[in-house]
């Protein structure tokens, strides 16, 4: 899945569109890493959106901020397991189900 700069309008390697929401905006690798993790053990694909852009600022600009996103449809279940990823990190688990 590949997007375009600043764009919630994705296509994947077939060349078909499709939107994606954003389901988490941050500058910490580690979060948006472990985000990734969870979505990917769930069967959820995502997108890194603005890399490349907080890549040029050496991500310590606060405007700038790498979103992730993923398909619309499954963007309510992508919200519902990072919240409880981040819930379960914070209470000293390691957030992920197994």
């Amino acid at each position: 899945m590949s997007c375009g700069k600043f764009s919630t309008r994705c296509h994947n390697s077939a060349g078909v569109q499709f939107d994606v929401k954003d389901v988490l905006t941050t500058q910490d690798p580690v979060k948006l890493s472990f985000a990734r993790d969870v979505l990917a053990q769930a069967g959820i694909e995502s997108v890194v959106l603005d890399s490349n852009t907080a890549s040029v600022f050496g991500g310590g600009v606060v405007f700038v901020q790498q979103r992730l996103a993923v398909l619309d449809e499954d963007a309510a279940e992508a919200k519902a397991l990072l919240d409880k990823a981040f819930a379960d990190a914070e209470r000293g688990g390691d957030g992920v189900d197994g």
